[in-house]
């Protein structure tokens, strides 16, 4: 059987190159599979290495390049696959607008345990009394440029819609009173060569509960994404989640 023809963009970069190398190694029933990225000399045109390709995947720095590179993918009914974090709101909601022709996966974080915990988090959320503290803190290497990261707004936007309250980046300075309880506090940590790392903090009267999911390698990224991409040529056009594609749940 013919293995699905994957065309990657970003692949100069560090998550790049490793979905380039694990594809083309074999066994994961993929094809040719075709490198993209401005950052490369003579690394040709996007539009053009779309045609000889069945999948799109986009791991790279640029949010702004990604619904352009959507938008071209479209144009030739190919899925696409986005890894790229930073999306702003607009940016999602052109890429769901697309997604009504093509099959459309976003993720901030393709890990599989990470697509896990939606389910954990609704459940917590019904559970946890309402005085009950949340903080989320979210732990990468030092050459990730965007803070907090894309999962921890993606957890606690998550949990903003399953118990209410206000989320609030970042902490400096002297308060001017008490933690307000309807709070969803986010921290960032960039340090070492951190894969990415994401705790839910939720704190009561003498008790803490905490939720923590660690990645130790960045091919945790890069494999799920090449499970997505294998599976996603027979989806129908919709916007999806790795859990979507991978058991068919929408979590």
């Amino acid at each position: 059987m013919t293995g699905v023809d994957l065309c990657i963009s970003g692949s100069a970069g560090r998550m790049g190159q490793l979905i380039v190398t694990l594809a083309s190694n074999g066994g994961w029933g993929f094809g040719r599979v075709i490198g993209y990225d401005p950052q490369l000399e003579n690394c040709g045109d996007l539009e053009f290495l779309l045609q000889g390709s069945q999948v799109l995947i986009i791991f790279h720095n640029e949010p702004s390049a990604v619904v352009p590179q959507v938008q071209l993918a479209a144009k030739f009914s190919k899925p696409a696959v986005v890894g790229t974090t930073g999306l702003t709101d607009e940016m999602v909601n052109e890429l769901r607008e697309l997604s009504q022709s093509v099959p459309v996966v976003v993720a901030s974080n393709f890990s599989l345990g990470i697509n896990l915990l939606p389910p954990v988090l609704e459940l917590l959320c019904r559970m946890i009394p309402t005085h009950w503290s949340i903080e989320i803190v979210d732990e990468h290497h030092g050459r990730k440029l965007d803070a907090p990261s894309g999962t921890a707004m993606t957890l606690a936007k998550f949990i903003q819609g399953n118990r209410g309250g206000k989320v609030e980046c970042g902490r400096s300075g002297r308060a001017s009173g008490v933690r307000p309880e309807n709070l969803i506090g986010v921290q960032a940590v960039r340090a070492g060569d951190i894969p990415g790392n994401h705790e839910i903090i939720l704190a009561g009267d003498g008790q803490v509960l905490r939720v923590r999911h660690e990645v130790y390698s960045p091919e945790v990224f890069a494999k799920a994404a090449l499970q997505v991409a294998r599976q996603v040529v027979d989806l129908v056009p919709g916007m999806y989640s790795p859990a979507d594609v991978l058991w068919g749940c929408r979590l």
